[in-house]
C-alpha cells in the first residue's frame, strides 16, 4: 500500500538515494540537502511516497518570490520530484503531485512554479508561465517554465521574475 506523508528526519538518507538513482547524478540530492538548511524550509512540504514502509518517491516544495520592481509575490518552487527507477511508471509521481498540490492549498499556498515537461505537468493544472507574465531568471528556461495557481483570478494579478534562493543556483 502506498502512503503519502511529510518526510521524517530518519528518511533523509533514503530520500538522497531516491534522487541519486532517479536522476543518475547527485545534483538533485544535494539541492534537497541544501534546501533543508534554509531558514524558511517547510518540512511539512517535503513529501515522501512510501511502499511497504520504505520511501520510494520524494517531492519538495520551497519558498520563492515573484518580483516585479517593488512588488513581491510569495510562491513555491516544486523541485525536485523523483521516484526510484523500479517504481516509475506506476503512478507514484502523479499521486505525489496531487498530494503536494492539495497540501499547498491546505497550508494557504496558492502559486507553484516549476521547470519541467509541459506534457507531464499540464495534467495537474500547470500552464506555461511566460504568457501569464511570470518570467524565469534565465530566458532559456521559457519552454519548460510553468505555473500552477489555485485561483486563476489571483494569477492575473501576479507578474514578475521568479527569484530562487541560493541553493537552486549553486547546484
Amino acid at each position: 500500500m502506498l502512503i503519502l506523508r511529510p518526510e521524517s528526519r530518519s528518511q533523509h538518507s533514503a530520500v538522497r538515494h531516491i534522487h541519486e538513482l532517479a536522476f543518475g547524478r547527485p545534483d538533485e540530492a544535494r539541492l534537497v540537502d541544501k534546501l533543508r538548511e534554509q531558514a524558511d524550509f517547510l518540512p511539512h512540504l517535503s513529501l515522501v511516497a512510501q511502499q511497504d514502509k520504505e520511501p520510494v518517491g520524494h517531492l519538495l516544495l520551497s519558498p520563492i518570490q515573484i518580483v516585479d520592481g517593488e512588488i513581491s509575490h510569495p510562491a513555491l518552487a516544486l523541485a525536485p520530484l523523483a521516484v526510484l527507477p523500479d517504481y516509475q511508471n506506476q503512478g507514484i509521481g502523479s499521486q505525489l503531485m496531487r498530494y503536494a498540490l492539495d497540501r499547498c492549498q491546505e497550508y494557504g499556498h496558492t502559486v507553484v512554479i516549476l521547470l519541467g515537461s509541459p506534457r507531464y505537468y499540464s495534467r495537474f493544472g500547470f500552464e506555461m508561465a511566460v504568457p501569464h507574465g511570470i518570467l524565469p531568471p534565465d530566458p532559456q528556461w521559457e519552454s519548460a517554465f510553468q505555473v500552477w495557481c489555485a485561483d486563476s483570478r489571483q494569477l492575473e494579478a501576479i507578474k514578475g521574475t521568479v527569484v530562487y534562493p541560493p541553493p537552486f543556483l549553486e547546484v
